[in-house]
Protein backbone atom coordinates (compact mmCIF):
# COMPACT_ATOMS: atom_id res chain seq x y z
CA UNK A 1 0.00 0.00 0.00
CA UNK A 2 1.47 3.07 -1.07
CA UNK A 3 0.46 6.29 1.23
CA UNK A 4 2.34 9.19 3.06
CA UNK A 5 2.13 7.96 6.91
CA UNK A 6 2.50 11.30 9.08
CA UNK A 7 3.67 9.72 12.39
CA UNK A 8 4.06 11.63 15.56
CA UNK A 9 6.15 10.46 18.71
CA UNK A 10 2.99 9.69 20.65
CA UNK A 11 2.21 8.66 24.31
CA UNK A 12 -1.42 8.71 25.62
CA UNK A 13 -2.91 11.04 27.83
CA UNK A 14 -6.33 11.05 29.31
CA UNK A 15 -7.36 14.40 30.68
CA UNK A 16 -9.29 14.37 33.82
CA UNK A 17 -10.94 17.60 33.33
CA UNK A 18 -12.88 16.15 30.60
CA UNK A 19 -16.01 14.44 32.21
CA UNK A 20 -16.90 17.50 33.45
CA UNK A 21 -17.25 19.42 30.19
CA UNK A 22 -20.39 19.96 28.28
CA UNK A 23 -21.34 18.98 24.48
CA UNK A 24 -23.46 19.04 22.05
CA UNK A 25 -26.86 17.24 22.93
CA UNK A 26 -26.86 16.35 19.26
CA UNK A 27 -24.28 13.91 19.70
CA UNK A 28 -24.97 10.28 19.36
CA UNK A 29 -25.36 8.10 21.89
CA UNK A 30 -25.46 5.01 20.14
CA UNK A 31 -22.39 4.70 17.09
CA UNK A 32 -20.86 1.12 16.39
CA UNK A 33 -17.33 0.67 14.99
CA UNK A 34 -16.24 -1.32 12.40
CA UNK A 35 -12.77 -3.05 12.35
CA UNK A 36 -10.80 -5.23 10.36
CA UNK A 37 -8.18 -7.71 12.13
CA UNK A 38 -6.03 -10.29 11.20
CA UNK A 39 -6.10 -13.80 13.00
CA UNK A 40 -2.67 -16.10 12.50
CA UNK A 41 -3.47 -18.56 15.44
CA UNK A 42 -4.20 -21.23 12.67
CA UNK A 43 -2.36 -24.40 12.76
CA UNK A 44 -1.22 -24.43 9.47
CA UNK A 45 -0.16 -20.88 9.42
CA UNK A 46 -3.56 -19.67 7.45
CA UNK A 47 -4.61 -16.46 8.14
CA UNK A 48 -7.82 -15.33 8.78
CA UNK A 49 -9.72 -11.97 8.59
CA UNK A 50 -12.45 -10.98 10.91
CA UNK A 51 -14.91 -8.13 10.72
CA UNK A 52 -15.98 -6.87 14.07
CA UNK A 53 -18.29 -4.45 14.90
CA UNK A 54 -17.84 -2.49 18.39
CA UNK A 55 -21.28 -1.43 19.70
CA UNK A 56 -21.09 1.83 21.76
CA UNK A 57 -23.63 3.45 23.83
CA UNK A 58 -23.81 6.64 25.90
CA UNK A 59 -19.48 6.31 25.56
CA UNK A 60 -19.69 2.43 26.68
CA UNK A 61 -18.56 -0.86 25.18
CA UNK A 62 -21.68 -2.73 25.28
CA UNK A 63 -20.70 -5.39 23.18
CA UNK A 64 -18.90 -6.71 20.12
CA UNK A 65 -20.03 -8.68 17.86
CA UNK A 66 -18.10 -10.79 14.51
CA UNK A 67 -19.74 -9.46 11.04
CA UNK A 68 -17.70 -12.26 8.77
CA UNK A 69 -14.92 -14.24 9.23
CA UNK A 70 -13.13 -15.49 6.09
CA UNK A 71 -9.57 -16.12 4.42
CA UNK A 72 -6.96 -13.66 3.90
CA UNK A 73 -6.99 -14.33 0.13
CA UNK A 74 -10.90 -13.56 0.16
CA UNK A 75 -11.04 -10.81 2.64
CA UNK A 76 -9.00 -8.01 2.02
CA UNK A 77 -10.47 -4.86 4.38
CA UNK A 78 -7.64 -3.63 5.68
CA UNK A 79 -4.94 -3.76 2.62
CA UNK A 80 -6.27 -0.26 1.54
CA UNK A 81 -8.96 2.02 2.05
CA UNK A 82 -12.49 0.53 3.02
CA UNK A 83 -15.56 2.55 3.74
CA UNK A 84 -18.66 2.11 5.46
CA UNK A 85 -21.67 3.01 2.69
CA UNK A 86 -25.51 4.02 3.12
CA UNK A 87 -24.62 2.96 7.06
CA UNK A 88 -25.38 -0.38 6.00
CA UNK A 89 -22.24 -1.63 3.67
CA UNK A 90 -18.79 -2.13 3.95
CA UNK A 91 -16.55 -2.18 0.60
CA UNK A 92 -12.85 -2.25 -0.38
CA UNK A 93 -11.22 -0.48 -2.88
CA UNK A 94 -11.08 -3.98 -4.54
CA UNK A 95 -14.92 -4.17 -5.23
CA UNK A 96 -15.78 -6.60 -1.83
CA UNK A 97 -19.01 -5.65 -0.49
CA UNK A 98 -20.24 -7.29 3.01
CA UNK A 99 -24.13 -6.36 3.85
CA UNK A 100 -23.43 -5.68 7.74
CA UNK A 101 -27.17 -6.19 8.39
CA UNK A 102 -27.17 -9.84 7.36
CA UNK A 103 -23.55 -9.83 8.13
CA UNK A 104 -23.14 -11.64 4.34
CA UNK A 105 -20.68 -11.23 1.62
CA UNK A 106 -22.71 -10.31 -0.97
CA UNK A 107 -20.35 -9.64 -3.64
CA UNK A 108 -16.39 -10.80 -3.80
CA UNK A 109 -14.58 -8.17 -6.10
CA UNK A 110 -12.14 -10.65 -8.54
CA UNK A 111 -13.47 -13.34 -6.38
CA UNK A 112 -11.45 -12.72 -3.75
CA UNK A 113 -8.34 -12.38 -5.64
CA UNK A 114 -7.36 -8.27 -5.50
CA UNK A 115 -7.57 -8.38 -9.33
CA UNK A 116 -10.56 -5.73 -9.62
CA UNK A 117 -10.33 -1.64 -8.64
CA UNK A 118 -13.72 0.09 -7.15
CA UNK A 119 -14.38 2.83 -9.64
CA UNK A 120 -17.12 5.02 -8.13
CA UNK A 121 -20.15 4.41 -5.97
CA UNK A 122 -23.59 6.05 -7.08
CA UNK A 123 -26.56 5.24 -5.38
CA UNK A 124 -27.84 1.53 -5.80
CA UNK A 125 -24.51 1.08 -8.35
CA UNK A 126 -21.33 -0.10 -7.59
CA UNK A 127 -18.75 0.28 -10.46
CA UNK A 128 -15.66 -2.25 -10.74
CA UNK A 129 -13.13 -2.64 -13.60
CA UNK A 130 -11.49 -5.54 -13.77
CA UNK A 131 -7.93 -4.34 -15.58
CA UNK A 132 -6.59 -8.26 -16.51
CA UNK A 133 -9.72 -8.22 -18.93
CA UNK A 134 -10.08 -4.76 -19.22
CA UNK A 135 -14.13 -5.60 -18.04
CA UNK A 136 -16.15 -2.95 -16.70
CA UNK A 137 -19.52 -3.93 -14.62
CA UNK A 138 -21.62 -2.77 -12.08
CA UNK A 139 -23.16 -4.18 -8.68
CA UNK A 140 -26.93 -3.39 -7.77
CA UNK A 141 -26.81 -3.00 -4.28
CA UNK A 142 -31.04 -3.11 -4.52
CA UNK A 143 -31.31 -6.05 -7.05
CA UNK A 144 -28.00 -7.97 -4.91
CA UNK A 145 -26.33 -8.54 -8.74
CA UNK A 146 -24.25 -7.56 -10.91
CA UNK A 147 -23.58 -6.89 -15.21
CA UNK A 148 -21.14 -6.14 -17.41
CA UNK A 149 -20.92 -2.70 -18.76
CA UNK A 150 -21.14 -2.98 -22.33
CA UNK A 151 -20.52 0.98 -23.07
CA UNK A 152 -18.03 1.46 -19.93
CA UNK A 153 -18.53 5.36 -21.43
CA UNK A 154 -16.79 7.72 -18.54
CA UNK A 155 -14.99 4.70 -16.52
CA UNK A 156 -12.55 3.35 -19.51
CA UNK A 157 -11.06 7.08 -19.54
CA UNK A 158 -7.52 6.81 -18.15
CA UNK A 159 -6.09 8.94 -15.31
CA UNK A 160 -8.32 11.68 -13.53
CA UNK A 161 -11.31 12.24 -14.46
CA UNK A 162 -13.43 16.12 -14.83
CA UNK A 163 -16.45 16.73 -12.94
CA UNK A 164 -18.61 16.23 -15.29
CA UNK A 165 -17.23 13.40 -16.50
CA UNK A 166 -16.47 13.72 -20.16
CA UNK A 167 -13.06 14.11 -20.28
CA UNK A 168 -9.91 12.86 -17.97
CA UNK A 169 -5.92 13.89 -18.31
CA UNK A 170 -3.11 11.69 -17.21
CA UNK A 171 0.28 12.34 -17.27
CA UNK A 172 3.16 10.50 -18.80
CA UNK A 173 6.42 10.84 -15.99
CA UNK A 174 9.27 9.39 -19.18
CA UNK A 175 8.31 12.45 -21.74
CA UNK A 176 6.78 14.95 -19.35
CA UNK A 177 3.20 14.95 -21.26
CA UNK A 178 -0.19 16.10 -20.17
CA UNK A 179 -2.60 14.49 -22.07
CA UNK A 180 -6.31 15.04 -22.71
CA UNK A 181 -8.89 12.02 -23.06
CA UNK A 182 -12.11 11.75 -24.91
CA UNK A 183 -15.00 9.15 -24.37
CA UNK A 184 -14.84 8.90 -27.74
CA UNK A 185 -11.58 6.83 -27.52
CA UNK A 186 -9.16 10.42 -28.93
CA UNK A 187 -6.48 11.68 -27.09
CA UNK A 188 -4.63 14.95 -27.39
CA UNK A 189 -1.80 16.65 -26.01
CA UNK A 190 -1.90 19.33 -23.98
CA UNK A 191 1.76 20.13 -23.26
CA UNK A 192 5.19 18.68 -22.66
CA UNK A 193 8.09 19.95 -20.05
CA UNK A 194 5.94 18.91 -17.18
CA UNK A 195 8.11 16.08 -14.52
CA UNK A 196 8.08 16.19 -10.29
CA UNK A 197 11.99 16.37 -9.32
CA UNK A 198 12.93 12.75 -7.79
CA UNK A 199 15.31 11.86 -4.78
CA UNK A 200 17.51 9.26 -5.85
CA UNK A 201 15.76 7.75 -2.88
CA UNK A 202 12.70 7.71 -4.26
CA UNK A 203 10.81 4.10 -4.96
CA UNK A 204 7.67 4.74 -6.33
CA UNK A 205 8.13 7.51 -9.48
CA UNK A 206 4.92 9.09 -11.40
CA UNK A 207 3.52 11.61 -13.44
CA UNK A 208 3.02 15.26 -12.49
CA UNK A 209 0.20 15.63 -9.59
CA UNK A 210 -3.01 16.53 -11.55
CA UNK A 211 -6.31 18.26 -10.16
CA UNK A 212 -9.10 19.42 -12.30
CA UNK A 213 -10.28 23.42 -10.85
CA UNK A 214 -13.72 22.79 -13.15
CA UNK A 215 -14.33 21.31 -16.18
CA UNK A 216 -11.95 23.45 -18.34
CA UNK A 217 -8.79 23.81 -16.02
CA UNK A 218 -6.01 21.51 -14.61
CA UNK A 219 -3.75 22.47 -11.82
CA UNK A 220 -0.54 20.50 -12.06
CA UNK A 221 3.58 21.46 -12.07
CA UNK A 222 6.05 22.26 -14.54
CA UNK A 223 8.63 21.54 -11.84
CA UNK A 224 9.28 21.25 -8.42
CA UNK A 225 6.92 23.95 -6.76
CA UNK A 226 6.22 25.50 -10.12
CA UNK A 227 2.57 25.47 -9.73
CA UNK A 228 0.54 26.15 -13.26
CA UNK A 229 -2.97 25.48 -14.96
CA UNK A 230 -3.61 23.90 -18.26
CA UNK A 231 -6.54 24.17 -20.10
CA UNK A 232 -8.40 21.89 -22.02
CA UNK A 233 -7.57 24.02 -25.01
CA UNK A 234 -4.17 23.52 -24.35
CA UNK A 235 -2.91 26.87 -23.22
CA UNK A 236 -0.89 27.44 -20.03
CA UNK A 237 -1.29 30.09 -16.92
CA UNK A 238 1.66 30.10 -14.33
CA UNK A 239 0.09 30.09 -11.03
CA UNK A 240 3.07 30.81 -8.49
CA UNK A 241 6.61 29.40 -7.89
CA UNK A 242 7.83 28.41 -4.62
CA UNK A 243 11.15 28.41 -3.78
CA UNK A 244 11.65 25.28 -2.12
CA UNK A 245 15.60 25.77 -2.11
CA UNK A 246 15.98 26.09 1.70
CA UNK A 247 13.56 22.88 1.99
CA UNK A 248 15.19 20.58 -0.20
CA UNK A 249 18.85 21.00 0.47
CA UNK A 250 21.76 17.92 1.21
CA UNK A 251 25.20 17.53 1.44
CA UNK A 252 24.89 14.18 -0.18
CA UNK A 253 23.20 14.94 -3.19
CA UNK A 254 20.14 13.34 -2.46
CA UNK A 255 17.76 16.11 -3.01
CA UNK A 256 14.49 15.71 -4.68
CA UNK A 257 10.76 14.61 -3.76
CA UNK A 258 9.60 11.39 -2.51
CA UNK A 259 6.11 12.58 -4.33
CA UNK A 260 4.47 15.51 -4.94
CA UNK A 261 0.34 15.70 -4.60
CA UNK A 262 -2.67 17.76 -4.67
CA UNK A 263 -5.84 17.93 -2.53
CA UNK A 264 -8.08 20.05 -0.82
CA UNK A 265 -8.65 20.09 3.17
CA UNK A 266 -11.75 19.89 5.22
CA UNK A 267 -11.85 23.87 4.40
CA UNK A 268 -11.72 23.19 0.84
CA UNK A 269 -8.22 24.83 0.55
CA UNK A 270 -6.20 23.17 -2.15
CA UNK A 271 -3.40 21.75 -0.66
CA UNK A 272 0.32 21.01 -2.57
CA UNK A 273 2.47 18.66 -0.68
CA UNK A 274 5.04 17.38 -1.63
CA UNK A 275 7.86 15.42 0.16
CA UNK A 276 12.05 16.81 0.55
CA UNK A 277 14.73 15.73 2.10
CA UNK A 278 16.08 18.63 4.30
CA UNK A 279 19.20 19.96 6.12
CA UNK A 280 18.49 17.46 8.61
CA UNK A 281 18.83 14.72 5.90
CA UNK A 282 14.98 13.36 7.25
CA UNK A 283 12.45 14.01 4.57
CA UNK A 284 9.44 15.64 5.65
CA UNK A 285 5.98 16.75 3.82
CA UNK A 286 6.03 20.38 3.31
CA UNK A 287 2.48 21.80 2.60
CA UNK A 288 1.19 24.64 0.67
CA UNK A 289 -2.30 26.60 0.34
CA UNK A 290 -2.55 27.41 -3.38
CA UNK A 291 -4.75 30.51 -3.87
CA UNK A 292 -5.55 29.57 -7.63
CA UNK A 293 -8.01 33.16 -7.85
CA UNK A 294 -5.12 35.38 -6.16
CA UNK A 295 -1.91 33.01 -8.11
CA UNK A 296 -0.30 33.19 -4.16
CA UNK A 297 0.48 30.74 -1.43
CA UNK A 298 1.72 30.51 1.92
CA UNK A 299 2.90 27.42 4.24
CA UNK A 300 -0.12 25.20 5.24
CA UNK A 301 0.56 25.33 9.23
CA UNK A 302 -2.55 25.38 10.80
CA UNK A 303 -2.21 25.23 14.53
CA UNK A 304 -5.53 22.75 14.63
CA UNK A 305 -6.17 20.77 11.40
CA UNK A 306 -9.88 19.59 10.88
CA UNK A 307 -10.29 15.75 11.70
CA UNK A 308 -14.40 15.97 10.64
CA UNK A 309 -17.60 16.42 13.08
CA UNK A 310 -15.91 18.58 15.34
CA UNK A 311 -12.55 16.81 15.80
CA UNK A 312 -9.18 18.35 15.32
CA UNK A 313 -5.48 17.73 16.04
CA UNK A 314 -2.53 19.76 16.87
CA UNK A 315 1.37 18.92 16.50
CA UNK A 316 4.02 20.24 18.69
CA UNK A 317 7.22 19.14 19.61
CA UNK A 318 6.66 15.91 19.39
CA UNK A 319 3.57 15.60 20.55
CA UNK A 320 0.17 15.09 19.20
CA UNK A 321 -2.81 17.19 20.85
CA UNK A 322 -6.52 16.18 20.02
CA UNK A 323 -9.36 18.02 20.92
CA UNK A 324 -13.49 18.04 20.42
CA UNK A 325 -15.61 21.13 19.96
CA UNK A 326 -12.98 23.41 21.05
CA UNK A 327 -12.15 21.15 23.92
CA UNK A 328 -8.69 19.26 24.46
CA UNK A 329 -9.51 15.37 25.01
CA UNK A 330 -5.94 13.88 24.86
CA UNK A 331 -2.55 13.80 23.90
CA UNK A 332 -0.59 10.97 22.01
CA UNK A 333 2.84 10.18 21.22
CA UNK A 334 2.57 8.12 18.11
CA UNK A 335 -0.26 9.60 16.19
CA UNK A 336 -1.16 8.03 12.14
CA UNK A 337 -2.85 11.11 10.57
CA UNK A 338 -5.46 9.83 7.69
CA UNK A 339 -6.28 6.65 9.31
CA UNK A 340 -8.80 7.59 12.14
CA UNK A 341 -12.48 7.55 11.76
CA UNK A 342 -14.74 10.22 13.27
CA UNK A 343 -19.12 10.03 13.93
CA UNK A 344 -21.19 12.69 15.30
CA UNK A 345 -19.16 12.83 19.34
CA UNK A 346 -16.90 9.90 18.59
CA UNK A 347 -13.36 9.40 17.05
CA UNK A 348 -11.41 6.31 16.73
CA UNK A 349 -7.59 6.32 16.61
CA UNK A 350 -4.66 3.61 16.00
CA UNK A 351 -1.99 3.89 18.93
CA UNK A 352 1.10 1.67 18.40
CA UNK A 353 4.39 1.37 20.99
CA UNK A 354 6.86 2.53 18.17
CA UNK A 355 6.72 4.55 15.08
CA UNK A 356 8.32 1.18 13.17
CA UNK A 357 5.47 -1.27 14.73
CA UNK A 358 2.02 -2.12 13.75
CA UNK A 359 -0.37 -0.60 16.41
CA UNK A 360 -1.20 -2.50 19.37
CA UNK A 361 -4.78 -0.84 19.69
CA UNK A 362 -7.69 1.02 18.69
CA UNK A 363 -8.79 4.23 21.01
CA UNK A 364 -12.39 5.53 21.02
CA UNK A 365 -13.39 8.93 22.62
CA UNK A 366 -17.13 9.93 23.03
CA UNK A 367 -18.81 12.82 23.91
CA UNK A 368 -21.29 10.85 25.36
CA UNK A 369 -19.36 10.54 28.66
CA UNK A 370 -15.96 12.55 28.11
CA UNK A 371 -13.76 9.16 28.74
CA UNK A 372 -11.60 7.05 25.89
CA UNK A 373 -11.79 3.27 25.44
CA UNK A 374 -9.28 0.93 24.72
CA UNK A 375 -9.17 -2.19 22.49
CA UNK A 376 -6.05 -4.01 22.49
CA UNK A 377 -4.78 -6.49 20.31
CA UNK A 378 -2.08 -9.62 21.22
CA UNK A 379 -0.45 -12.01 18.51
CA UNK A 380 -1.38 -14.35 17.03
CA UNK A 381 -4.56 -11.47 16.25
CA UNK A 382 -3.02 -7.90 15.13
CA UNK A 383 -4.18 -4.94 13.46
CA UNK A 384 -2.39 -2.46 10.76
CA UNK A 385 -2.91 1.03 10.32
CA UNK A 386 -5.76 0.97 8.06
CA UNK A 387 -8.09 -1.35 10.59
CA UNK A 388 -10.49 0.87 11.09
CA UNK A 389 -13.06 1.22 8.66
CA UNK A 390 -15.58 3.57 9.97
CA UNK A 391 -18.80 4.28 12.02
CA UNK A 392 -22.56 3.33 11.85
CA UNK A 393 -25.53 4.81 13.65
Amino acid sequence: MVKSIHVLFFFFIVLATISSCEYNNDDLLRASLIVANIDDSGSEGDRTQHLIKYDFAKGELVSTETIVTNPGGQLRFNCEKSQVYRNRYIITDFGDIVDITTRQFIHRGGSGSAYTRLLSLEGDYVFIHQPQTDEYYYYDLAKQEYRELEDPGKWSLPGLLSPDGTLSVSSNRNEGQVWLHYINGEMEMLGAGFYVEYSPLASSLSGVPLMWLDNERVLTQKSNGEIVIVTVDGSMVPVVNIDLSHLDFDQSGYTGALHASFYRDFNSNIIYSISLIGPEGKFRDNRFVIDVENESYSMYDPEWIALGHKFEYSSREGITVIRYDGYEIGQQQYFTDGYEQTIEGHIAITRQESPVLYPTSIRVWSSANGKWTTMDFEFPIWITYSSIIGWIE
